[in-house]
């Protein structure tokens, strides 16, 4: 079973289960109904028999008012008049009885039927209710025993049939009340086995969903660790083969140095070659390329080895046939072809340390944006920089985000947020990181930080399709995703939710059309003490 399906099926079942104590007085209050209904047909009946016509009313007339009750709940479903209207014709029907038949004592004890309203009133709507429907009781009881004395019956009972009323009066009453308190007390059992169950499940649910959030986080530690590790080896790659280049070359400034000495080319000439070094460097391409053939042209005509690497290194120094025909004037053919060699060569080697330290650059730079990023050396919550967050986090995605135009645009001296960096870092990275799988490697990303009143605002922009309207409003949710299946829990924009709104007392809005996209954070500015 899916997260998501069993997550609707446990929803499914609190919500059952919040609804299950009304069933519970829906049954007490029906079995109440129909029990006490069929003792009023009972008596009603045995009144009859007694020749009793008018006391047969009420028991009658009683069982009429439930029935019409109970079809009435059907048709309109309001429980409170279905309790309402059942405990208050329990109550005042044995009592107007009572009085019917001359009293308490008289009527055989038949108020005591009313004994069952407050009973059912405690079971089904609540005991400050029920209390005043005691009362209520207590006072038909007053007024039957007043009655006993003071009033003539309608309809009397004979002595035989008085004695026989009393006690069935008595044991109905009782059969009744345990009857209805054992549906209570047995739904009441069934309710707290189903509880237990659903406490079961819902622990059950809680584990998975943490499993599936850590999930979450090692598949974005994933993709980062390899977004990572191919942004390093690039410049690590890079500095390996410069490195290896390099050891060639300086083997090679070796034998030219002794070339030159042999050649007896001294320093002063040296030093007037190197002075034509840049002298007719230019940044046009043809002007670079115009030179490099003339050279080649120079160069194989004295039948120079490689001409067109060296042509190419001298090209790039800014000489040319005319600096070379200059230096013909002052130095012989081999002290000349034998001193560019050297002059070629120092460039190289230069060219090639270059290129290690921005290798080495580069790879410092991964570095210190990836210990930024992790905050390895940061307090659990402390003052955090938005701006250096989210520039780390950028480093860090770059792989992600190739062919995407990001853009960065910040309040200058934008204040520090309260927080855990770690945490926040999270945030842009999942933002960041959907944007990006939005653009599907084309389009723009534009974040921007602002001051709002006392909160940091960032908003992530991106150009994208947009998320479809029918989820838009649900996109923080657990499960819920605009991916294809099997290509994200639907977990991350939830924590990311959880991150900002319950750990940081943000909050996080979005706003998306077709073509647009805008995620806003909103998080509390680190207050500055006077002292500060």
């Amino acid at each position: 079973m899916t997260p998501a399906v069993e997550a609707a099926q446990i929803g499914a079942e609190v919500e059952a289960g919040a609804f299950t104590s009304r069933r519970v007085r829906e049954a007490v209050v029906a079995g109440f109904a129909w029990a006490v209904s069929a003792a009023g047909v009972i008596w009603g009946s045995i009144y009859l028999g007694l020749g009793l016509p008018l006391a047969a009313v009420y028991p009658f007339g009683f069982a009429v008012v439930s029935a019409l009750n109970a079809l009435g709940y059907r048709r309109h479903r309001h429980f409170k008049l279905l309790a309402c209207v059942q405990m208050f014709a329990i109550l005042l029907v044995p009592a107007v009885l009572m009085l019917h038949l001359g009293g308490l004592v008289s009527s055989g004890a038949v108020g005591l039927w009313s004994l069952l309203a407050p009973i059912g009133a405690l079971l089904v709507i609540g005991p400050r209710f029920a209390l005043g429907v005691f009362a209520a009781f207590a006072g038909t009881i007053v007024a039957g025993l007043w009655a006993d004395d003071r009033l003539d019956a309608v309809e009397a009972l004979g002595s035989g049939a008085h004695d026989a009323f009393l006690l069935l009066n008595i044991v109905g009453v009782s059969l009744v009340a345990f009857w209805a308190m054992r549906i209570f007390l047995g739904a009441n059992d069934r309710l707290t086995l189903e509880q237990t169950r659903l406490r079961e499940i819902e622990r059950s649910y809680v584990a998975q969903e943490a499993m599936l959030r850590q999930q979450e986080r090692l598949a974005i530690l994933g993709k980062l660790s390899a977004g990572v590790a191919h942004e390093l080896n690039n410049p690590a790659a890079a500095a390996g083969r410069a490195t290896g280049h390099l050891g060639d070359v300086v083997n090679r400034l070796v034998d030219d140095g002794i070339s030159l000495l042999q050649l007896g080319v001294g320093a002063e000439g040296l030093a007037w070659l190197w002075s034509m070094v840049g002298d007719g460097i230019s940044s046009d391409p043809l002007d670079v390329s115009d030179r490099e053939d003339r050279l080649v042209t120079w160069l194989t005509a004295r039948s120079v080895e490689n001409p067109w690497e060296l042509a190419n290194a001298l090209a790039d120094l800014g000489f040319d046939g005319a600096v070379l025909n200059q230096a013909m004037e002052r130095f012989s053919e081999r002290q000349v072809i034998g001193a560019v060699q050297w002059i070629a060569d120092v460039a190289r080697a230069q060219r090639l340390l270059g290129e290690v330290r921005t290798s080495a650059g580069r790879i410092s730079e991964i570095v210190g944006a990836l210990k930024g990023y992790s905050h390895m050396d940061g307090a659990t919550r402390a003052p955090v920089d938005v701006v250096r967050g989210i520039e780390d986090t950028v480093v860090i995605l770059r792989s992600q985000l190739r062919g995407i135009d990001v853009e960065l645009e910040f309040d200058e001296a934008l204040p520090h947020v309260s927080g855990n960096a770690g945490e926040l870092n999270q945030v842009w990275t999942n933002l960041l990181a959907n944007a990006a799988e939005a653009l599907d490697g084309s389009g723009r990303i534009v974040v921007t930080g602002t001051c709002e009143g006392a909160n940091v605002r960032v908003d992530v922009a991106d150009d994208g399709p947009g998320i479809p309207a029918e989820i838009v409003d649900t996109i923080f949710d657990p499960f819920v995703t605009t991916k294809a299946p099997g290509q994200g829990t639907g977990l991350g924009l939830n924590l990311t939710h959880q991150i900002v709104v319950d750990r940081h007392a943000g909050s996080i809005t979005v706003e998306s059309t077709e073509g647009r996209t805008v995620f806003t954070v909103r998080l509390p500015r680190e207050e500055v003490t006077e002292s500060e």
